[in-house]
């Protein structure tokens, strides 16, 4: 618990969202990167790439709406230029809240993954409105083992993260400004969540409803490709 804590306010102080921390809480211990990989909408903040083994990757190929140096070919979720049973591992990390058609996004992914092949993911819960340019939905665990079921993939973990207290200060977060005294406040509320989140569990026998399912800061999920 204490290197989680660590890891979550050094990130905190350097600017990343309390999600976006717990997120790579969940790439570094979950995902082992193998074959062909696709990462979809990677090609903007690609922060977790230096927790990966890229070594062990065949190819990695970023497909994103938007051209950048990062970016090895331009599409959709929705259409993916990318030949049936072709992919190994998939990455797809804050994108599917940004997609109308999600049904489709789900059927297209299972589409292009090879039997055996793994999609890693993670959607944020508890956030504000952030266009990207839109945004249209907020999934639960439930929402997406059914999405992910009904597209052909096997839900392997699909694991809530955060909890009320984090989820609070990270609605907060955006707020707080400031380049020395913004670092120190956002770091402090950081390590206030944290603490309250420890603090309530040890003082109370049910802690159901501070469970991180119960108002989760963000979902983890991992699914497999039948064989």
């Amino acid at each position: 618990m204490r290197s989680d804590w660590r890891s979550i306010l050094e990130e905190v102080y350097r600017g990343q969202s309390v999600g976006r921390s717990l997120m790579h809480l969940n790439i570094k211990s979950d995902v082992t990167i193998r074959g062909n990989v696709l990462d979809i909408g990677g090609g903007h903040r690609q922060t977790y790439l230096d927790l990966m083994r890229l070594s062990s990757a065949e190819r990695f190929t970023v497909i994103d709406l938007q051209p950048s140096p990062r970016v090895d070919a331009l599409g959709s979720v929705t259409c993916l230029p990318l030949k049936s049973g072709s992919i190994d591992t998939v990455l797809c990390f804050n994108l599917l809240e940004h997609i109308f058609n999600h049904k489709a996004a789900f059927h297209e992914i299972s589409r292009v993954m090879k039997p055996g092949a793994l999609l890693y993911g993670w959607v944020p819960f508890i956030i504000g409105v952030h266009g990207d340019p839109d945004d249209y939905y907020r999934y639960t665990p439930n929402a997406l083992n059914a999405l992910l079921s009904e597209s052909g993939l096997t839900p392997v973990v699909t694991k809530s993260s955060g909890g009320v207290f984090l989820s609070t200060f990270d609605l907060l977060r955006p707020y707080i400004r400031g380049r020395f005294i913004g670092k120190i406040m956002r770091v402090a509320g950081a390590a206030t969540a944290l603490s309250a989140t420890w603090l309530f569990n040890r003082l109370y026998r049910d802690a159901s409803r501070l469970n991180p399912a119960s108002c989760p800061t963000g979902i983890w999920f991992i699914a497999k490709q039948g064989e």
